[in-house]
């Protein structure tokens, strides 16, 4: 079982949320987002925990990946995080609207 941490609880985050909720060997463990009720919403609905930051997220020893649909402002950042913290990362498209930051997320993986 592949217990997951989503960050963004907008409409792509809700299609991502339930996929992962739908799947036999996945479970949503965790919802963050900046709009707390939407992040309240879509926990209560498929039985996660909500996470009141998203560095609880990467310090949980419950959480096997992360899947980012979260702003696109935002998915560089925790991308990098997420590799920092050794978890295994979806990310929604685009990486970051700055190639140089694309680059530089992309270089830090193949390191990792």
């Amino acid at each position: 079982m592949t217990k997951f941490a989503l960050f963004g609880a907008g409409f792509i985050g809700k299609v991502h949320a339930n996929n992962i909720a739908a799947h036999p060997r996945a479970e949503l463990q965790y919802v963050y987002d900046i709009n707390t009720e939407a992040a309240e919403q879509v926990a209560s609905r498929l039985g996660a925990k909500i996470a009141s930051s998203p560095e609880e997220i990467w310090k949980a020893d419950d959480v096997d990946a992360v899947l980012i649909a979260s702003s696109t402002n935002t998915h560089a950042d925790l991308l990098s995080r997420a590799i920092q913290a050794h978890k295994p990362a979806y990310c929604e498209k685009p990486i970051d609207l700055n190639m140089e930051r694309v680059k530089a997320v992309v270089q830090e993986a193949h390191h990792a």
